[in-house]
């Protein structure tokens, strides 16, 4: 058990806001819903470039707030068709179809993006094996800085911390990237393979049964950035997540591809890789903690502050459909989301002490509504709006808090679960 979060949960009861507080924002979980939006009273779905018909533009591979401050209410979505849609999600415009933007970035999918802090600019990654660098303008125009080519297809990107140029790359043919915008010479920071694994099996008795060693790498699932030094990544074949240090050279030298990462974080499930891979990783705000959703359909979390590479807790509960579902925390790191089947999707408390069960769920008061996946979501970044955003058929599902006006229009909401009930008896 987490020491550090022992003396955290004891000084803070010490002083007796703890249970107020956290009541407190458990009841504004409890009011967010969502309403659909409608356009010209006929359809969920934003108009076309034209104003006369209504567009389904494909699925969701990813769902990012603006990290920018004076931006958080922007939300961004990447398809299957190459797109980048966003939208304002403050909702007071007069006229709801100007909340939407349309952006054709690549001819393929894109996997995943990521904004920028300082500045508004996000990067992509995408299926065709290119990432490119875009800046948003003030005007509404997305503009084409750079682009990057990669050998494969690219699974995941990210920003370094505080910097809107340097961001690292995970690729299909296992190796991450680290690119500098402001070099013009194509010649990437740094490349590192992110894993070869030898082939080795094993009996139900743990007897070996074959010596001979077949080498084989595995895409990058997800890549973060832990500090400017180091990024974590993880693969869906490989049971280990690795952190990398960047100021090591990663050389292939008399024949040793392998490359030794810095620290290897694993939990203790004696299954095979392929169904004890990773999808996704995030880290909390505070980069104290890493949640690494497993396909398993087991949430592990790791201390980031700690040499321990065992997970210090885990949440389960939940049902993933595909490969592609991620999951999602909230700015103040309390909440955890992440998708189920047939758009469920449920919400864990990462308070100590550790409950793996959810709290929250997404209740259907419409059961007409398509059964997708939402296997795209993000936390808004602004401290002052809790606000949750879900997507599966490429247009955004904006939960927020209501009323009890607004509830009746609610097609969904979010409920305690049962779990919830016995923790407050």
């Amino acid at each position: 058990m987490d020491s550090i979060n022992v003396l955290k949960y004891m000084e803070k009861r010490q002083l007796g806001y703890t249970g107020i507080k956290s009541k407190l924002n458990d009841m504004f979980i409890g009011q967010m819903g969502y309403i659909p939006q409608t356009y010209d009273g006929a359809s969920d779905y934003p108009l076309d470039d034209t104003g006369n018909t209504y567009i389904y533009v494909g699925n969701t591979f990813a769902c990012k707030f603006s990290r920018n401050k004076n931006n958080s209410h922007l939300v961004g979505i990447s398809t299957d068709h190459g797109e980048i849609i966003l939208e304002n999600t403050i909702g007071h415009y007069n006229e709801k179809n100007n909340q939407f933007q349309r952006y054709y970035v690549h001819d393929d999918s894109i996997f995943n993006f990521a904004w920028a802090e300082p500045q508004m600019k996000i990067i992509t990654a995408c299926r065709d094996g290119s990432s490119k660098l875009c800046s948003f303008r003030s005007s509404g125009v997305l503009d084409e800085e750079r682009k990057f080519i990669h050998y494969s297809a690219v699974k995941s990107v990210m920003f370094c911390p505080g910097s809107s140029d340097v961001f690292c790359c995970g690729c299909q043919d296992g190796s991450i990237k680290i690119w500098d915008a402001r070099l013009y010479n194509d010649k990437m920071v740094l490349e590192c393979d992110h894993n070869n694994i030898s082939n080795t099996h094993y009996s139900i008795s743990g007897t070996k049964l074959s010596i001979s060693k077949s080498e084989k790498c595995f895409g990058v699932s997800s890549v973060i950035f832990k500090t400017d030094q180091t990024v974590i990544s993880c693969s869906s074949m490989d049971h280990d997540i690795k952190l990398w240090d960047l100021r090591k050279s990663y050389r292939q030298v008399q024949g040793n591809t392998e490359h030794q990462p810095l620290m290897k974080y694993f939990n203790e499930m004696k299954i095979s890789p392929l169904n004890n891979g990773y999808i996704d990783i995030i880290t909390n705000p505070q980069s104290t903690l890493m949640y690494a959703s497993c396909k398993n359909n087991v949430i592990y979390c790791y201390s980031l502050d700690s040499t321990d590479t065992k997970p210090i807790c885990q949440y389960s509960g939940h049902l993933n459909e595909t490969g592609f579902s991620k999951i999602s925390i909230s700015h103040d790191g309390r909440y955890l989301f992440s998708s189920c089947k047939e758009n469920n999707g449920v919400i864990w408390l990462t308070d100590f002490p550790y409950n793996e069960n959810p709290m929250f769920k997404i209740d259907k008061t419409d059961e007409t509504f398509p059964k997708l996946e939402l296997r795209a979501s993000d936390w808004c970044a602004d401290p002052t709006s809790t606000k949750l955003v879900t997507s599966s058929n490429s247009m955004p599902m904006v939960w927020s808090i209501h009323g009890p006006e607004q509830k009746i229009s609610e097609k969904y909401s979010i409920c305690p679960t049962s779990f919830y009930q016995s923790k407050k008896s």
